[in-house]
Parts: C-alpha cells; structure tokens; sequence
C-alpha cells in the first residue's frame, strides 16, 4: 500500500499531462520550433512517469524476471533524464532569444555533456557506474549518479541563469512563469535526490509543462502570427515597463515600411508578400542585439527598439538587413522590389512620449519613401526616352 501512495504523483501527472498533450497537439502550431520542443518534452514525460512509478512497485520485489526488468527500465530513466532537460534548456533560450541568434550562438557543450551521461547510462548494466540492482532485486545508486545529477540539473540552472539574464527583454506577465519554470523541477529533483524513495523529479516537471503550454498560448496571443515579430500592444508593454522601472536613459528606434508590398501582392500574390515580411524580420532579428526587439505595428511596418543611443549603428545595421535581404530574394521574381523605407531616432522617454517620438520617425520613414519614389519615377522617364 505504501508503493501505491508513493506512485500517486506520476499516475495523476501522467493522467493531466497525457489530456493536455493530445489538446496541445490539435491546437498548437506544429511547425513552430518552441511548439515542437513542447510537445517532444511531453512525449518524453508521459511514458517515464510511468516507467518510473513501475521501477517503484517491482524494487524489492524477490522475483527472478523483475531483476533485468529493473535494469531496463532503470537505463531508460536514466538515459532519458538529460536528454529532456536539454530539451528544457533549448526551450528556454529559444524562448528568449530570436531563433536566429539562438542558431548563430549556439554551442555543442550541451550534446556532449547529454550524450556522455547517456553513454555511462547504457554501460551502467555492464559496469555499474549509475546505479545497481542485486540479484534481490535491490536498487541501489553508482558512483556516478552525483556526476549525472550535477549535468542533468545543471541544464536547468543554466536555462534560470539566461532567464535572469534576459528578463529585461520580457514583458512584466513573463517573468514569473519563466522563473517557475525554470525552478520547480530543480526543486523537485533536488527533494527526490536528497530524499531516497520521494518521487518528485518526473512528476514536477510534467505539472510544469502545463505552465509551459497556457505560456505557448500566451505567446500565440502576443506575437503576430505571420511574422514573428512582436504585436504592437505587446511591445508597448514592454516599453511602458522600460519606462517606469527607469532602466533606460536612451535608445535608439526605428520605424520601417516594406516597399512596394501591394505591388508584390497584386503582381506576384500575398505568398510572395508574405515571404517578404517574413525575411525582412527574419534579418532584422539576426541583427538584433540580445536585448533589441521588433514589433508589426501594421499591415507593412514595424518597429525595432536597439538597445544603443548610437543611432547611426543602427543606420548601418539596417543597411546590412536590407542587403542581406536582397541577397536572400536574388532568385526569385520580386529580387527587384526587395526593399524597405525606415527612419530612426534617439529615444529619450524623460523628455517626450513615445507617441510624439513615433510621429517624429514615422515623417523621416516617409520622407526616404517619397525620396525613393521619386528617384524611380526620374529613372523611368529617363528609360522612356
């Protein structure tokens, strides 16, 4: 009866987690990267918590089949663990930085310190370096059980270290959930490893999951669905927030209007006008500094917020955007129109508001449109004759 009460936790996470999962398959976005990595940690989840509540009913149990069905199921659970707490730690920093920059950074220590403890996990049987089970069917902990304990959570301790890191690029409604997230299967692992017997791990981090999946919701709600960028009232959150916790004395804004997108549509189709609007934030986000954001604020504009008072990096910056972005589109039909207008300032929020400053941007924007507009019409007269 005890063993019962012991698997309590994993029976009612798996039952949650396993309703979720089904929900969260039928309405997320599968092609998205953070949706995907949800559902693979879910899938992960669901069958170890079981696997983990079966260790707990056959330990001690003097039963000769049980012994190598102990092993197996003792491989799996730990084979499994880094595995998924990499997965947390790509979620995490997916989350927070622009996917771009998150593959432009990215380093292979994670998949060698996963794959070296799934490695002495699969020699475990063989040697018994993670755990033992003697031939009573005893379940006792390897040498090397603190080692995998220390890489395993130390995935989770960097994913809260970036959290810390990047909170000042989230809006106020985010920093809880990611701290959250970040520290009830740490505390969860750390009571089960202090606390021999306490099945906390799998089933704290499968309760934390669904705090994931209402965030994945969440961050449908606040990003444009198309683009990626931000929505207009999400970045004004974030702005209002800068403002009032007086973080910033200064920073530069831009605000860009894609050229000729009705000419790209009614000439080539919406898909071509979509690809556009979805490669120029593709390479603004590449450009972006760790802290810079960028928002749809209409149907063929958007705001980047650059963490500089140096306004003609940005300048530059968006110099190479839209050379990179012509170079993106040179083989296709539209390589031609591939273009955008912008207009940039210094934005100190203790001496104007921000509705003033954009309609400040937003002339000096239109003024380089008209400016592009009529050097066209010029080279198409000079062309005629």
């Amino acid at each position: 009866m005890e063993s019962i009460y012991r698997i309590t936790p994993n029976v009612l996470a798996f039952v949650v987690l396993s309703i979720f999962w089904l929900f969260a398959y039928n309405r997320l976005d599968r092609r998205d990267n953070m949706s995907r990595l949800f559902l693979r940690m879910s899938a992960i989840i669901i069958p170890l918590l079981l696997v983990e509540a079966l260790t707990v009913l056959i330990n001690n149990q003097p039963v000769d089949w049980f012994v190598p069905l102990s092993i197996v199921l003792h491989v799996l659970l730990f084979a499994m663990a880094p595995i998924l707490t990499y997965l947390w730690y790509r979620f995490v920093t997916g989350m927070l930085q622009s996917e771009s920059m998150h593959n432009k950074k990215r380093h292979y220590m994670p998949e060698i310190f996963a794959g070296l403890v799934v490695f002495v996990t699969l020699m475990t049987p063989f040697f018994g370096w993670m755990f033992t089970v003697s031939a009573a069917n005893v379940y006792q902990r390897g040498p090397a059980f603190l080692v995998s304990v220390v890489i395993v959570y130390g995935f989770l301790f960097v994913a809260l270290v970036h959290v810390l890191r990047y909170r000042r690029t989230m809006i106020p409604q985010e920093r809880m959930p990611f701290v959250v997230f970040c520290m009830l299967p740490i505390f969860g692992g750390l009571l089960q490893g202090l606390f021999y017997g306490l099945l906390t791990m799998w089933s704290s981090a499968a309760f934390t999951l669904l705090f994931a999946y209402v965030f994945l919701e969440q961050r449908l709600i606040r990003t444009d669905y198309l683009t990626g960028a931000w929505r207009r009232e999400t970045f004004m959150n974030y702005l209002d927030d800068l403002i009032e916790q007086r973080r910033v004395k200064a920073l530069s804004i831009a605000y860009i209007d894609v050229d000729r997108l009705k000419r790209i549509n009614d000439n080539h189709g919406h898909a071509a006008g979509d690809l556009m609007l979805k490669a120029v934030v593709q390479n603004i986000l590449a450009t972006s500094g760790p802290f810079d954001v960028c928002a749809r604020f209409g149907g063929d504009e958007f705001v980047w917020l650059v963490h500089t008072e140096d306004t003609g990096d940005v300048k530059q910056r968006l110099d190479t955007v839209e050379a990179t972005l012509v170079n993106q589109l040179a083989d296709t039909p539209m390589a031609h129109l591939a273009s955008f207008s912008w207009g940039v300032g210094r934005f100190e929020p203790n001496r104007q508001s921000f509705e003033s400053f954009l309609h400040e941007i937003d002339r000096k924007m239109y003024a380089t449109k008209q400016a592009k507009v009529h050097l066209e019409t010029m080279e198409g007269a000079s062309n005629h004759e």
